[in-house]
């Protein structure tokens, strides 16, 4: 389940409380939380971007023992780029990833190597690559560019073969775990029922993909 995302915490006023209570309650229903972290344009351009992405992870895992942490999958995703176009560069996406990953050692130790760290921020074919390759990126969540099932195989196929890392990067063996799929798919937008069926049915399943890298 899909946890702080910025439309909520923008639009809807949610709090870091609200996200840390919702964390909670996702794992204690055995759900696997993918809790998303970000900074707004304005304070990315006051320098606020490192402290704001500290606090929402701290207060977001607050609750949380090293054993249950392993439930839950970081976004990061930065405010000012989602569904805008606007490409974060691959220094910033490092930095960011950089920041998050030293929080949660600083909260669960070595534990912390474990958790994966996914970047979401106008993910599509044309950047896949540079950002699936980023150091301490461990996967992607493709948010606009799913909804063309095209452009989303597009993606796929332009994977990098192998992370920074040296791991090689993989969906099509059954038995590998470096490719994992989650498909979350809400169904009630009234712009799909305006369009043809399969469309409907397409843009259902690839309404948010989480792409992991490990």
């Amino acid at each position: 389940v899909i946890l702080g995302h910025s439309e909520r915490r923008q639009i809807l006023g949610e709090t870091d409380f609200e996200v840390r209570r919702k964390v909670s309650a996702a794992l204690g229903a055995g759900l696997k939380a993918v809790v998303c972290v970000g900074e707004t344009l304005l304070q990315r351009n006051k320098g606020m971007a490192p402290n704001v992405l500290r606090r929402q992870v701290e207060s977001a895992l607050q609750d949380l023992n090293n054993e249950s942490v392993q439930n839950v999958v970081i976004a990061y995703e930065p405010v000012w780029a989602i569904g805008t176009g606007n490409n974060a560069s691959v220094q910033e996406i490092e930095v960011a990833h950089d920041e998050i990953r030293d929080k949660l050692i600083g909260l669960f130790g070595k534990d912390a190597d474990n958790i994966r760290i996914i970047y979401g921020g106008s993910v599509n074919p044309d950047n896949i690559q540079y950002v699936l390759s980023t150091k301490n990126v461990n996967g992607a969540l493709v948010g606009g560019a799913s909804l063309d099932a095209d452009a989303f195989i597009q993606l796929i196929e332009k994977k990098p073969e192998r992370s920074k890392s040296g791991n090689i990067n993989t969906i099509y063996k059954s038995n590998s775990y470096n490719r994992l799929y989650i498909f979350n798919c809400p169904c009630s937008s009234s712009a799909w029922k305006r369009r043809r069926p399969g469309i409907r049915f397409w843009r259902r399943v690839f309404r948010f993909s989480i792409w992991f890298k490990w």
